[in-house]
């Protein structure tokens, strides 16, 4: 028979009840049958809305004052009518 009052058994059982006692920080009860929740679902990122995305980056592309950029910008966005100023202003562009 084991004798609890021995060191190394005692030592044991104290451990193991802090442990039983005390999960670990953040961890969800057994008994919880609900999935964990992503931390992006608490706080989901802002998302710009995509006409003020394209109009930035079409801005974008005039100050940067390359031919380049416009051609970029237009076959990135081609539909948009952003696009059509871009055309225009590589028509008049040397």
């Amino acid at each position: 028979m084991l004798n609890f009052r021995n060191g190394i058994w005692a030592a044991l059982a104290l451990f193991c009840s802090m442990f039983a006692s005390h999960p670990p920080a953040g961890a969800q009860p057994v008994s919880d049958p609900r999935p964990p929740i992503a931390a992006d679902r608490l706080d989901p990122p802002r998302v710009r809305p995509g006409h003020i995305a394209v109009r930035e980056e079409f801005d974008a592309a005039i100050a940067a004052g390359r031919r380049e950029a416009l051609e970029l910008f237009i076959a990135r966005h081609p539909a948009e009518s952003l696009a059509e100023e871009a055309r225009r202003r590589l028509e008049v562009s040397p």
